[in-house]
């Protein structure tokens, strides 16, 4: 075997042995816990019931539509944070689904149904992350259409 195959295969399975590890913390955490999930999928779960709740109220507080005697910025910006909040909201809701999926189901073996979340929570970490960056940017737009409303 020539240097670079070697280098290659020794990445490889550092790389396996990295996710077997990860697998089964993630795995033991769960079984040994009282909970059906790891602990940040849960928390992920509580922030984005919260955030869905506000994005909904937020809705509701525009849902009269502008004041019609505020100056034209503060209605185009009234808009928009109506839309982020439609938005935050859809997202909130996929983010959620995906969190229920990540739950060991009841009935399961605690044994397999614990390594199923496990290998599911890994697998979907990207999705995850991209859905939480998406709600961080969507947050961080409502809140300064907020401020320049207040202008």
């Amino acid at each position: 075997m020539d240097g670079l195959s070697a280098v290659g295969l020794a990445a490889n399975v550092i790389q396996f042995v990295s996710f077997a590890g990860e697998l089964i913390s993630k795995a033991k955490e769960i079984y040994s816990s009282l909970e059906d999930a790891p602990g940040e999928v849960l928390t992920l779960e509580i922030i984005h019931k919260q955030l869905g709740e506000i994005s909904v109220e937020l809705d509701a507080c525009l849902l009269n539509g502008p004041n019609t005697k505020a100056p034209v910025e503060i209605i185009k910006r009234q808009n928009k944070v109506r839309d982020l909040s439609k938005a935050c909201k859809a997202d909130c809701d996929m983010l959620l689904a995906l969190v229920e999926k990540l739950k060991v189901k009841p009935g399961a073996s605690r044994k397999w149904g614990s390594f199923k979340t496990a290998l599911l929570t890994v697998w979907k970490s990207d999705e995850l992350a991209k859905l939480q960056k998406r709600l961080h940017q969507t947050q961080a737009s409502i809140t300064m259409e907020l401020c320049g409303m207040t202008k």
